[in-house]
């Protein structure tokens, strides 16, 4: 999202805090520091996201694959949707790949390229396809289109509507 938004200098704490300090790095204490000023302008990416009337031309036309990010019970529609009014099920032609099974269980971090890419071809994506990314509200899509970055290093787009706007429908 902070790539939809314009910013350059983007980290991710692969593994998160916790690993950061089981290696002992560098922690800081006390007071928060103020930052300078910045002159960040905010330059969407608008071809970053897909709206819902692409989804529903891609039913017909297939010109990219849709991968759903969310767990495989909310996809098939065996498991409930966190919100109450929203039925669980998936959008018509669309593959998943829930997160969770991106990121090594007990490191936290993201699995490495090749176990990745066995992840994709599982779901028949391949360096050659072009691929949206969705979930229930867009954001945990980010780390799944963010792992196909690390194996590919393509550009990716989001369904940020996901599927709490086509169920919604």
């Amino acid at each position: 999202m902070f790539n939809y938004f314009g910013h350059k200098k983007i980290s991710i704490l692969d593994g998160g805090l916790v690993k950061w300090k089981n290696e002992n790095k560098k922690m800081e204490n006390g007071p928060e520091k103020r930052s300078q000023k910045s002159n960040f302008k905010c330059t969407a990416k608008n071809e970053m996201l897909v709206n819902i009337e692409q989804v529903k031309e891609n039913i017909n036309n297939k010109k990219f694959e849709l991968v759903d990010a969310r767990s495989k019970g909310r996809f098939n529609g065996t498991e409930n949707e966190p919100r109450p009014d929203i039925k669980s099920g998936s959008i018509p032609k669309s593959c998943n790949l829930p997160w969770i099974e991106c990121i090594d269980p007990i490191s936290k971090c993201f699995l490495s390229k090749e176990q990745l890419q066995e992840k994709f071809k599982e779901i028949n994506i391949n360096n050659n396809s072009t691929v949206v990314f969705s979930c229930g509200s867009g954001v945990t899509a980010c780390i799944v289109a963010k792992a196909f970055e690390i194996i590919d290093g393509k550009n990716f787009s989001i369904y940020d509507g996901s599927w709490t706007e086509w169920a919604s429908q």
